[in-house]
């Protein structure tokens, strides 16, 4: 009867040194994981605040010159570019007008890097 008692003490359950560090590497794991895909969600959201707050400029600058358009003639306008600086960060704007034909074509690039990839481009025509 002894020798029953003391098995059973012997086999009392809990968790293992080596259940435990399994645990402990998964959930570690499972962290590493998160923080990698919040860094990538927060780097995502950043460009694409950049590539709205450029589409807007963009536009604004097409509407500037269309109702410049009605106010004159666009072969009058010159090529530009300016700098504007938001929330976002600093933005190139730099506009071109080609009133050699009939309608004139303009395009507005705005840049935000000073890189190629990182560049909203809008083209429209205006009739004379």
């Amino acid at each position: 009867m002894k020798k029953t008692m003391k098995s059973k003490i012997n086999n009392a359950s809990g968790f293992t040194l080596i259940e435990l560090l399994i645990a402990a590497m998964i959930i570690t794991g499972g962290m590493v994981t998160m923080a990698s895909f919040l860094g990538t969600l927060v780097t995502t959201n950043a460009t694409n605040e950049r590539k709205t707050m450029a589409t807007v400029l963009a536009q604004q600058k097409i509407e500037d010159l269309r109702n410049d358009a009605l106010k004159i003639d666009l072969t009058a306008a010159n090529n530009g570019t300016d700098t504007t600086t938001t929330d976002a960060g600093p933005f190139t704007r730099t506009w071109t007008i080609d009133a050699s034909s009939n309608p004139n074509q303009i395009t507005v690039l705005v840049d935000w890097e000073g890189r190629g990839n990182s560049q909203v481009t809008m083209v429209t025509l205006i009739n004379n």
